[in-house]
């Protein structure tokens, strides 16, 4: 009974082994290894090449093995070719090699199977080319052969892409081109509580985004319709000037709309024109003053450059604009500050 319970044993540890040979799913598609061939010196390796190359590749967030061959020969994607590859637990082959009288041209070579090419490149070494550029150069042709992973066609590749290769693929596709520059004209209504009526002013602003969420906006206005002050000793013509440089923040980001709070400071002058009723004397005169200033902005896109804005501004100016009047009586100007604009705003992108 004994030695037949062992011979079971035995059978069913060969039968554990062959039912993980056959279900376990090869290294490649785990560990997303790249050979890097390094060629001696003598047979036109270039060292600070490969080094350089290595470091790129793990950047990549590859794993590089360097080992001494398999030789790429004419740079081909043949069977013996994809056979040491594979059996090497790697998805593919990176060869850099000198060739040509006194080295004058390096050959790249890329040999991978997720997508199932191979590429060839030579560069001229006498035009000034460096081990590191020639590496960068390099690294490139992988990445881009790569990237074929998410290609619409059907895949080519005799190996399945391992995760790494995926989500580095995916992280590149994904990446958003962003907007850096938006310039916007419209126009905005601006008014002052304590008897000065609304004024209209054309805008003019510009907008620098050095992230998706964060922007750094300059804007102006200039009164087109003035607004009106009255008392019963004569009345003002008020014409508003303003510029304002905010600092913008968007912790709401939809997929065609976009909402930010911003704060900063501005500058505002009024000409105000003054009509006294008789006996009083008129007096015209210029005025200026600094403003804190607070933004909400609401953007809606029309199209991809195209975008439609909206926004408000709540201005405090620590020393008023005064428009005076015969007696006591007297008008302030920017405590507060409010307006409300409608622009249409062109991005320009990275």
């Amino acid at each position: 009974m004994i030695p037949k319970w062992r011979d079971f044993r035995r059978l069913l540890a060969v039968g554990c082994v062959a039912v993980g040979c056959i279900f376990t799913r090869p290294a490649v598609a785990d560990e997303g290894r790249i050979l890097l061939i390094a060629v001696p010196a003598e047979l036109g390796g270039w060292q600070p090449a490969e080094q350089r190359a290595s470091a790129e590749l793990a950047a990549l967030g590859l794993q590089v093995q360097v080992v001494s061959g398999p030789s790429l020969g004419q740079c081909s994607d043949d069977d013996g070719t994809r056979d040491a590859i594979r059996s090497a637990g790697a998805l593919g082959a990176l060869e850099l090699r000198r060739e040509g009288e006194g080295y004058s041209e390096l050959r790249v070579c890329v040999v991978e199977l997720v997508t199932g090419k191979a590429t060839l490149r030579h560069l001229e070494i006498s035009r000034g080319l460096r081990p590191a550029q020639a590496a960068l150069l390099a690294v490139e042709l992988v990445h881009a052969s790569l990237l074929e992973v998410r290609a619409p066609h059907p895949s080519r590749g005799q190996v399945t892409a391992p995760q790494q290769i995926t989500r580095t693929v995916d992280r590149q596709l994904a990446r958003p081109v962003l907007p850096w520059l938006g310039v916007r004209l419209g126009g905005g209504v601006f008014g002052t509580p304590g008897g000065v009526s609304p004024s209209f002013a054309p805008l003019l602003g510009l907008a620098i985004r050095p992230t998706p969420r964060v922007a750094f906006e300059a804007d102006g206005a200039l009164g087109l319709m003035p607004g009106a002050a009255s008392r019963e000793t004569g009345s003002a013509e008020v014409r508003l000037g303003v510029a304002r440089l905010h600092g913008l923040y968007s912790p709401w980001k939809f997929e065609r709309a976009t909402i930010a709070l911003g704060a900063g400071v501005g500058f505002a002058a009024a000409r105000v024109t003054g009509q006294a009723t008789s006996p009083y004397r008129s007096e015209n005169s210029v005025a200026t003053t600094w403003l804190a200033s607070g933004a909400l902005g609401t953007s809606l896109s029309l199209t991809r450059q195209w975008w439609l804005r909206l926004d408000a501004h709540l201005g405090w100016a620590p020393d008023p604009v005064t428009v005076a009047f015969a007696g006591a009586a007297r008008v302030e100007l920017g405590r507060p500050l409010l307006d409300a604009g409608l622009a249409l705003e062109w991005l320009a992108f990275r």
